[in-house]
């Protein structure tokens, strides 16, 4: 919790350790070297100056010999406990702080003790905010366009709620068929989208797998001999028999399925694609364009689905029967 505010750059770090413990064990200094290593932001207070162990002072640390922070090192002597069960008021405990200080630091004191302390983060917080004003003022000033911009984008309160879900499932609608007879005033031009990619597909992609397949691949000359004569039974094979131009021809034409289904595949991925594409008032009524994605991916899912397997049957269909009068077999 304490990291997500020290760690905004525009955050000045108070770390408050005590004097009677080992500096390099705080979890004040640790968390503030951690978000500013340089000390750049870090004041540090050194509170229990008069609990240390006689013989030992902060000497070293108040001069800023010990710890690497630019905003300063502050010693402080607060209330003890007894002085709070004897209800020592606030000025006597400042008066016996500043004595503690001359006599233990005097060359330091001046620079040391709560009111030190109160001047020095007054004065912190006056420059710093001077300082961030400029930065703050451009901030919100963009802030203020932008979200005026997001509430011309909605537009007006909806009065009929029945009328304003027609109206935005026809332009949704609109939308998303211009996208694929390329109707769209939104001319996309850094890549292909909609009815100009699935175009691709079928005319470049697809015919692209379909011309790359070698018919006679995956065929060896044994298999082809083994099939005629298999075909021929106990008599020698005179002319290729019809059965086994079947048998081959059809253990071909399977290869045709991989790349149908590819294409099936880059459609409907298209078609999803489409869906992301329309954002037509999409910030205005984002949970009602959430559940429109919804539906049309799912709808789409099950027609893919189904397509597969009907494009699989097509293959099927084309199998079952081998027209050998096929002009293009004829012209062999």
């Amino acid at each position: 919790m304490i990291l997500s505010y020290i760690e905004n750059p525009q955050t000045i770090i108070l770390a408050v350790t005590p004097a009677n413990q080992d500096l390099a064990n705080s979890e004040a200094l640790k968390l503030a070297r951690e978000v500013d290593p340089h000390g750049d932001r870090t004041l540090c207070v050194l509170t229990k100056l008069d609990l240390m162990d006689r013989g030992t002072n902060a000497m070293k640390v108040l001069r800023g010999e010990t710890i690497p922070v630019k905003l300063g090192i502050i010693g402080v002597v607060n209330r003890s406990q007894e002085d709070i069960n004897l209800n020592q008021s606030i000025e006597d405990c400042l008066k016996n702080e500043k004595s503690f200080l001359h006599d233990n630091y005097r060359p330091l004191a001046l620079k040391n003790g709560t009111k030190y302390l109160a001047k020095t983060l007054n004065k912190l917080l006056i420059d710093h905010i001077r300082e961030s004003l400029p930065d703050l003022k451009e901030r919100v000033s963009k802030m203020t366009i932008d979200f005026q911009k997001n509430l011309d984008e909605i537009g007006e309160a909806v009065v009929d709620h029945k009328k304003t879900f027609f109206q935005v499932l026809s332009r949704y609608s609109s939308a998303y068929i211009t996208t694929l007879d390329g109707s769209s005033t939104d001319v996309e031009s850094s890549d292909l989208i909609g009815g100009a990619r699935i175009c691709s597909i079928f005319y470049e992609e697809f015919e692209k797998d379909i011309n790359s397949i070698d018919s006679m691949g995956d065929l060896t000359v044994e298999e082809v001999l083994s099939a005629i004569k298999n075909s021929s039974g106990l008599k020698p094979p005179i002319l290729i028999p019809e059965r086994s131009f079947d048998t081959l021809v059809k253990k071909q034409m399977q290869r045709f399925k991989i790349p149908m289904l590819r294409c099936v595949k880059l459609v409907y991925d298209e078609l999803v694609r489409i869906i992301q594409h329309c954002s037509v008032e999409v910030q205005r009524f984002p949970l009602l364009y959430d559940r429109i994605r919804k539906v049309i991916s799912t709808f789409l899912l099950t027609r893919f689905i189904k397509t597969k397997k009907f494009v699989g049957r097509l293959l099927d269909i084309e199998i079952a029967f081998i027209n050998t009068k096929h002009p293009e077999l004829e012209s062999y």
